[in-house]
C-alpha cells in the first residue's frame, strides 16, 4: 500500500480490440471462448482446477476461426488460428507466460 502512495505516475500502453481498450492482453478464439463458457458457468468452483477443467472440455468441442489481422504498417493478412492474443503484458493470469518479451510501456502489442 505505500508503494502506491508513494509512487510516481507512470504511462503505459493500451491496445483496443473491436472498439474495446485493454491494458494486459486481449484474445479471439478458443481463449476467449473459454473465459466466457467459465464466467457464465453458473454454480461451479471458481480457480485454476476449475478452469483447467472449462479448458479441456472445451478443447474438443471447439473449432479453429479464421481471422483477418491487420496491423499497422503491415499488409492484411488471413489465417486460420485456434487463438490470437495481442499482449500487452508478458503474461495471462495464474502465471501463464503468453509474450515473454512483452512490456508494458514500450508503444508495441505483442501478437
Amino acid at each position: 500500500m505505500l508503494a502506491a502512495l508513494g509512487g510516481s505516475d507512470r504511462l503505459i500502453d493500451a491496445g483496443e480490440l473491436n472498439g474495446r481498450v485493454f491494458f494486459n492482453a486481449a484474445g479471439l478464439g478458443f481463449d476467449a471462448h473459454v473465459a466466457e463458457v467459465f464466467a457464465s458457468a453458473a454454480g461451479h468452483a471458481r480457480g485454476f482446477a476449475s478452469y483447467a477443467s472449462v479448458t479441456v472440455q472445451e478443447l474438443f468441442r471447439y473449432e479453429a476461426g479464421e481471422y483477418v489481422i491487420r496491423a499497422e504498417g503491415q499488409p492484411a493478412r488471413t489465417r486460420r488460428a485456434l487463438l490470437i492474443s495481442a499482449a500487452n503484458t508478458r503474461q495471462w493470469g495464474n502465471g501463464a507466460r503468453i509474450a515473454p518479451t512483452a512490456l508494458m510501456d514500450d508503444e508495441r502489442l505483442d501478437l
